[in-house]
């Protein structure tokens, strides 16, 4: 049996003798969520549809606003740059959190794509953020 895999579109042959730990986990792994792994890269959600706990969200937005850059220190003892921007679409507004290199990348007016994103409440406030595993790109 053959089996393809949707993340690298690279073919594993089941009835080899050896498997690495990503094979076995991914051809264990149900059709339900093969399918919604490859359709978090296709699909966007609108800012009204973002609910706190959300997670791999994939949005295009406009930057409406953005605050000063301030450094606040981590609680490993690193030096961050941290801003918050508006994003708006045509469903409503959010504020994101910028960190380091995403602050001087992101101008007001520009429109941005996140991907794999996910939302939280800060001082009861819903933000997004992109986080270690999102990605921010400025269209």
């Amino acid at each position: 049996m053959v089996v393809i895999d949707l993340m690298t579109n690279q073919k594993q042959f089941s009835n080899r003798k050896t498997f690495n730990s990503v094979d076995y986990v991914w051809e264990r792994v149900s059709f339900y969520h093969r399918l919604r792994v490859c359709l978090r890269y296709v699909y966007k959600v609108k800012i009204s549809d973002i609910k706190e706990g959300d997670n791999e969200i994939n949005i295009e937005a406009e930057v409406m606003e953005k605050s000063y850059a301030r450094e606040v220190r981590s609680k490993y003892g690193r030096v961050l740059m941290v801003a918050d921007a508006t994003l708006k679409d045509e469903t409503g507004k959010i504020t994101m959190t910028l960190w380091n290199e995403q602050v001087k990348q992101v101008m007001v007016g520009d429109k941005v794509k996140i991907e794999n994103g996910y939302a939280k409440s800060f001082r009861n406030i819903l933000q997004l953020s992109t986080g270690k595993y999102g990605k921010l790109t400025v269209i």
